[in-house]
Parts: C-alpha cells; structure tokens; sequence
C-alpha cells in the first residue's frame, strides 16, 4: 500500500487560482497531511476551473475518505471519476 504525505508548497498555491483543470484522488488523502495539504489548493482554485475528484470505489477507507472531501469542498468536484 501505497503512503501519501504531500506537504503544502507555496508556489502551488501561487499558481492554483490560475489554473484551468486539477485533478486529484482520494487515495492521496488517506493521511491528514495529505488531506489538509489538497483542502487548502482547491480552496484557491478558481471557480472557473475543471475539478476532477478520482475516487478509488474498491476501497472502504477510500470511500469514507471521499464522502468527507465532497462535504468539505461543497459544489466540488465538477466531475467524479469513479475507479
């Protein structure tokens, strides 16, 4: 298994309001790290932008993972991608 920590880095989040597309998945957000590192840069893309949320079906924690990213993004993400 995979063990995602993405810490946060300021010039993706200079760059995040100018950007036309984000994709990101619900795997990565497995640690809390990770999480409040991906909550942050979608806080500051545009409205404007494509947001693209893969959603890992297979695993339970995933989805548990995925329901609490949805109620905490609110309208995001434009698009579901289910795996």
């Amino acid at each position: 298994m995979a063990s995602y920590k993405i810490a946060g880095n300021r010039r993706a989040l200079e760059i995040a309001p100018d950007l036309d597309a984000v994709c990101f998945g619900s795997l990565a957000q497995r640690s809390p790290i990770s999480r409040k590192t991906i909550l942050r840069f979608l806080a500051r893309t545009s409205n404007k932008g494509l947001k693209i949320f893969d959603i890992n079906t297979i695993n339970t924690r995933a989805n548990q993972v995925a329901a609490y990213v949805c109620s905490q993004t609110g309208a995001m993400p434009d698009i579901p991608e289910f795996l």
